[in-house]
């Protein structure tokens, strides 16, 4: 496909402005990490007035693909739609991460890692250290933007005991003192609000020619998945910006869990 549209003379990202959709959906499927629908993905090959035989290789490329990525999609570990959110993530230009239970993935430490993974030792280091470069990217030469609401749940579930607890906490403190990342706690006196059952994290893109866009990548059990419905993730982006407001402010946030790294400390 990307030999299709190089051929074409089409950026990615004038593709996704003519039928409507965002670059990584055009950029995914070109590397892999993940699939269209047959819709979009009919609209996008019609983008590169294929030849007959072009076109029939780049539908049979597809049902292949298609097959494979029924069986991965769900297996353990870094399955495909997470290796999608990994590449929108390095292409964004700012992360908007909500968590309800646990401190969000790109701020999590080692020992927090473990503890998460439990008994699947053989999956601890590689998960350790894809945790490392997500983090690095909120220093320079990055300096990622990030925006967090942790829901006060997270920091009262004990992941891994008391002094896992201390050093994670200790560093979303030292987190929050970089001038691009943003640490708010939301309160359960804050009451309920849309968000609250749902991991939630939107990505903003810069898309050159076609200005900002966004996604939201959802993360469950079962399997994660990336949401590119303008009109659907508006409606989460919107529900983000409710849950921030609602929050603690920055100093307070921080006044809150340094108030929990001292209960975690006196059960040392």
């Amino acid at each position: 496909m990307r030999q299709l549209r190089t051929r074409a003379s089409k950026t990615p990202e004038a593709v996704a402005s003519a039928i409507d959709v965002t670059r990584p959906t055009v950029q995914r499927m070109e590397t892999g990490y993940s699939l269209p629908g047959p819709p979009t993905f009919a609209a996008i090959l019609d983008q590169y007035a294929p030849s007959d035989s072009d076109r029939a290789k780049a539908m049979q490329l597809y049902a292949y693909a298609k097959e494979d990525d029924a069986v991965v999609d769900h297996a353990f570990g870094l399955d495909l739609a997470y290796r999608a959110f990994r590449q929108d993530e390095r292409d964004a230009i700012k992360e908007q991460n909500y968590q309800p239970f646990v401190t969000p993935g790109i701020t999590q430490l080692d020992g927090y890692v473990a503890a998460l993974r439990g008994d699947m030792v053989a999956e601890v280091a590689g998960a350790a250290e894809e945790r490392r470069v997500r983090r690095d990217q909120l220093r320079p030469p990055r300096s990622f933007p990030l925006e967090v609401v942790l829901h006060e749940a997270a920091l009262l579930n004990p992941v891994g005991g008391p002094a896992v607890m201390v050093e994670q906490l200790e560093y979303l403190l030292e987190l929050a003192e970089l001038p691009n990342v943003d640490i708010r706690v939301r309160a359960f006196a804050d009451g309920p609000f849309v968000l609250m059952h749902t991991s939630a994290v939107i990505l903003s893109f810069d898309d050159a020619g076609v200005g900002l866009s966004r996604s939201v990548y959802l993360e469950s059990p079962a399997g994660g998945r990336t949401l590119e419905d303008v009109e659907t993730v508006q409606v989460l982006a919107d529900e983000f910006e409710l849950a921030k407001r609602g929050a603690l402010p920055p100093a307070a946030s921080m006044e809150r869990i340094r108030q929990q790294i001292e209960v975690y400390r006196r059960g040392a």
